[in-house]
């Protein structure tokens, strides 16, 4: 098992590579995650002025063509 983490004496440079990659990994993961919290935070925030926009104006009604649509 020693001589697997060794790694053939290179284990600094293949550990390091391993450890670097997952730190990048993980911060990835973590930007993702907290991009997406952002952007559903951002998303409510919308859909809030515009439910509230909508309770404010009043709504219009559709103007009645002459003759009532027929023939």
């Amino acid at each position: 098992m020693w001589d697997f983490l060794r790694m053939g004496g290179y284990w600094p440079y293949v550990w390091s590579a391993y450890g670097i990659t997952f730190l990048l990994l993980l911060g990835l993961v973590a930007w993702t995650v907290r991009l997406r919290r952002r952007r559903h935070r951002e998303l409510a925030e919308a859909e809030a002025k515009l439910d509230a926009g909508r309770a404010e104006a009043p709504r219009r009604l559709r103007p009645v063509r002459a003759g009532g649509g027929e023939g």
